[in-house]
């Protein structure tokens, strides 16, 4: 500025002084001694220049440091090499204006890039800088807010690492060390310690992948393939080849839901589905909608296991409770149905045997003599109608020569009924000693009593455990 001020009054001067001189030249040559001129004035424009030159030196060299700073950005460096090849007043621009101008851009580059490669705060505040587009909000950014948001982002992996599925107890241990030290521990953590209790932690379960029986065999051959060939191939199994093969055993495996007769049409119908879409749809079928569908299945079953009149008080009341649980209620039902039938069974046979005729008497104190829940079963589905057949067919031909017996009861379970015309009921016919009741068939009743005891006592308990 002060060259420029310099130079604009030498010109000045020089200007002004210009038609002075010139006019008043043929009098001063008259008055001047032959032989002499006027005096040069050059000496003062030439002392001028020398200032200039030395000022603008001493620019140059300004812009060349600002170059070579390692700070500049390449817009500032692009705009002094620019001001380097120009003119004196390029140089004084660049250094007045120009370099201001240039270095907000490079910094604006910067929050960009920073913005790149940060978590979601450091973008956050990124973009709140970016948007302001302010000199004061970018430098604020550049000198205080990225700090601050990348400190937030890197609890928030070390977060993350802690929730990871690899994830192991040195390593959460390790994690909430961090946390409780501050920020220059938890960056430490990140930089340093994490990348290295994680790749522990990728081989440790890769090598439970390889030995675990519940994998199939090709993942357990790729996982130890993975274990000796180092941490790359670690890296690689676990994140190209153990999905890929995963995927393709799910499918398998709904291959043989929907192949199996035990599945229902709706869940036939669900598994086709799945395996027409994706991989995602055949993992979302496996883990959700499998279950659901078959909790639903279970329940209709249910519903019709209640409805049906082939059980007795036992199984009603383990249903209906089933049924107004949950679906674990619903799965422990059904798990141990065999029991609860067995238990029920056997409490409706105990029954039967004390209040039948003779022939179902008969083969329902055979039946639970043998203490086999399918003979139990047989008894009741087909033996017990053959005994009552008989039974009928004897009183049938009794009346007919006029000999009262006593029919076989129709009625459920636990039911007495009378014998006809003598008024004899089933109890007194258990209570006689007379000719008419052998003394086996009281062995036999009695035998009876106790299995009756013992079926009641089954069902006590598994009410209580329910």
């Amino acid at each position: 500025m002060n060259i420029r001020r310099s130079l604009a009054a030498a010109f000045f001067v020089a200007a002004v002084a210009a038609p002075t001189a010139f006019g008043a030249a043929p009098a001063l040559a008259e008055e001047l001694p032959t032989g002499q001129s006027q005096p040069d004035t050059a000496p003062a424009t030439g002392q001028a220049d020398d200032e200039a030159a030395k000022k603008d030196a001493e620019n140059r060299a300004k812009i060349e440091q600002i170059k070579a700073d390692p700070k500049s950005g390449p817009i500032v460096r692009e705009a002094a090499e620019q001001a380097l090849a120009g003119t004196p007043a390029d140089r004084r621009q660049f250094l007045d204006a120009g370099r201001a101008s240039a270095q907000l851009v490079d910094d604006r580059l910067r929050v960009v890039q920073i913005m790149s490669l940060g978590g979601k705060a450091v973008r956050a505040a990124a973009n709140a800088a970016l948007s302001d587009s302010s000199p004061a909000a970018i430098t604020k950014f550049l000198e205080v807010d990225q700090f601050r948001a990348r400190a937030e982002d890197n609890r928030a992996a070390v977060a993350a690492a802690m929730a990871g599925p690899y994830a192991s107890d040195y390593l959460r241990e390790a994690a909430g060390k961090a946390l409780d030290g501050g920020d220059a521990a938890v960056e430490h953590f990140l930089t340093v310690e994490l990348p290295k209790i994680q790749l522990d932690d990728l081989r440790v379960w890769v090598a439970r992948a390889a030995g675990d029986p519940k994998n199939s065999p090709r993942v357990r051959e790729a996982a130890e393939k993975a274990l000796k060939a180092g941490d790359a191939a670690i890296r690689h199994f676990l994140d190209v080849e153990l999905p890929a093969v995963q995927a393709s055993d799910r499918r398998v495996r709904v291959v043989q839901i929907y192949s199996d007769p035990a599945s229902s049409p709706a869940v036939r119908e669900a598994a086709q589905q799945a395996l027409n879409g994706s991989d995602a749809d055949v993992l979302a079928f496996l883990e959700h909608r499998l279950a659901s569908i078959q909790e639903h299945d279970k329940r209709v079953e249910l519903m019709r296991l209640i409805a049906s009149k082939d059980h007795g008080r036992i199984l009603e009341d383990a249903a209906q409770k089933a049924m107004g649980g949950t679906a674990a209620d619903v799965d422990r039902f059904f798990a141990d149905l065999p029991s609860i039938r067995r238990s029920d069974d056997q409490l409706r046979i105990s029954q039967l045997a004390e209040s039948g005729g003779p022939a179902v008497r008969k083969a329902a104190l055979a039946a639970l003599g043998t203490g086999d829940a399918a003979t139990y079963r047989a008894f009741l589905t087909s033996g017990l109608a053959a005994a009552r057949a008989r039974d009928n067919a004897a009183t049938t031909g009794n009346q007919q020569t006029g000999t009262t017996v006593t029919p076989a009861s129709d009625t459920t379970a636990g039911t007495a009924r009378g014998t006809g015309s003598s008024g004899t009921t089933t109890a007194d016919r258990l209570a006689s000693t007379g000719t008419e009741t052998p003394f086996g068939a009281l062995t036999a009743a009695g035998g009876a009593a106790v299995l009756l005891g013992a079926g009641a006592l089954v069902a006590t308990r598994r009410r209580i455990r329910a």
